[in-house]
């Protein structure tokens, strides 16, 4: 135990003093000297900052199962959890009554303008990982017993017949992990599922619409490097092993992406030509996207907020969804359809 003492004492000392041995050789300053400015000069420029983290990462990680990160949760199975779903696993603070109803009615405004056109809206919430895995959690955070935001939405979501899909049990039944380990997200495989729910209502709606589901493509495995994960060890040489789906590559995009990040990203495919998609959607939205963009013959993705029907219409959409993690249901917006 001395020896262990010793060394994190070691490393403490060095963490203090190596970062500013290294600032030494730095010639250049910030180009401004606002707190902002210099916070992010001192982010960047500070020596072995990342190297410091890992190791404070790894040591509590090793000694006291905590991430050292109040942003990152170590649970069962060493799975990781993003603390800002405490307050929707404990139910802290939950959404108002009138705040869960006046979100339900603007998008049950939105359905009654959508369908007057001739088009379709799904409501898609993708659960908080502690959802669809509360057995996972820390010993020492207590699930709530009462009805979850996302609860009280669908209820009234159902209540005001807006289109609505339940993607939990799918997750919690799959028979494997639908969610990635060290990542907030689904994995392949979870928003592969879905993807199929999507499809299944949108084939209710159109029958001739042909879909894959993918059950039998081929998979890969692939490294990931987990968001959740990167935020107390972010070089770690350890990356989480999981399965991709093998989509092919049957749509294009209409102009370059640079990324997943872009606000609009629009593609094509010679599948299902009569579906034209407009996806309304945050970072869950980009493990779906191949397998829509392989099976709408037109998609837009979009992340501007707040939602304006105006632009859907102008990309002639037929059906519409609107995606969006649980613990930012407080945080969808939908423009008045006045």
């Amino acid at each position: 135990m001395k020896v262990i003492r010793i060394l994190f004492i070691a490393i403490i000392f060095a963490a203090l003093i190596l970062p500013g041995i290294v600032m030494l050789t730095q010639t250049s300053a910030p180009e401004s000297f606002s707190v902002s400015a210099v916070e992010d000069w001192i982010d960047e420029e500070i020596g072995f900052r990342s190297a410091f983290i890992t190791a404070y990462g790894t040591i509590c990680e090793r000694l006291f199962h905590t991430s050292g990160n109040n942003q990152v949760l170590i649970g069962k199975d060493n799975m990781l959890f993003y603390s800002e779903t405490i307050n929707d696993y404990t139910g802290t603070s939950p959404m108002t009554d009138a705040e869960i109803t006046a979100l339900a009615e603007s998008l049950a405004s939105l359905s009654e303008s959508v369908e007057a056109r001739g088009a379709h809206l799904i409501v898609l919430i993708a659960p908080n990982k502690n959802t669809v895995y509360p057995e996972n959690m820390p010993y020492y955070i207590s699930r709530g017993n009462g009805s979850s935001n996302r609860e009280r939405f669908h209820k009234q979501l159902n209540a005001l017949s807006v289109c609505y899909i339940d993607a939990l049990p799918l997750l919690q039944n799959a028979g494997f992990q639908t969610y990635y380990t060290t990542d907030t997200h689904w994995n392949p495989e979870g928003a592969r599922l879905a993807y199929c729910a999507i499809m299944d209502q949108i084939s209710q709606w159109y029958p001739d619409i042909a879909y894959n589901d993918y059950a039998d493509a081929p998979r890969t495995e692939n490294s990931h490097f987990g968001d959740l994960a990167k935020m107390y060890k972010p070089v770690t040489s350890s990356r989480e092993v999981t399965s991709v789906v093998d989509v092919g590559s049957p749509y294009r995009f209409v102009r370059p992406m640079r990324s997943m990040d872009d606000m609009i990203i629009r593609t094509t495919s010679e599948n299902n030509p009569q579906l034209n998609l407009f996806v309304l959607r945050d970072s869950f939205g980009e493990a779906l996207f191949p397998y829509l963009a392989s099976n709408a013959g037109s998609l837009t993705y979009s992340r501007t907020l707040p939602y304006d029907d105006a632009l859907a219409q102008s990309e002639e959409a037929n059906v519409i969804i609107l995606e969006i993690v649980e613990r930012n249901l407080g945080s969808l917006e939908i423009a008045s359809q006045e």
